[in-house]
């Protein structure tokens, strides 16, 4: 039995609203749900990323520190062979390249 209320709206109409209340309140809970969802996947992308931020630094670094080593050392190897040549010419002018060479 419909009882009509001072609202002028039934018993019937009061249990369709609490359905689409209650279907509201599922949807927000559902979406709710999904923001969380994609706030974690999002959250464990950044820490994915930057760890490998922090381990392409590392690597980033250690190349550098290699490339400044061996650039030392290829300085210091063409150092010895200029003095080499130059010992073996024995160091007198005659002996010596021009400069336009």
């Amino acid at each position: 039995m419909n009882k009509a209320h001072p609202s002028g709206h039934s018993d019937h109409d009061h249990e369709l609203a609490g359905d689409s209340s209650a279907m509201a309140g599922h949807a927000t809970a559902t979406r709710l749900q999904q923001l969380e969802s994609a706030l974690e996947d999002l959250q464990s992308r950044f820490l994915f990323q930057e760890d490998t931020l922090l381990q392409l630094d590392d690597a980033l670094v250690t190349q550098q520190n290699t490339i400044d080593r061996l650039e030392k050392l290829l300085a210091d190897f063409a150092d010895k062979v200029d003095q080499q040549l130059h010992d073996r010419q024995g160091g007198s002018p005659e002996h010596e390249k021009p400069p336009h060479y």
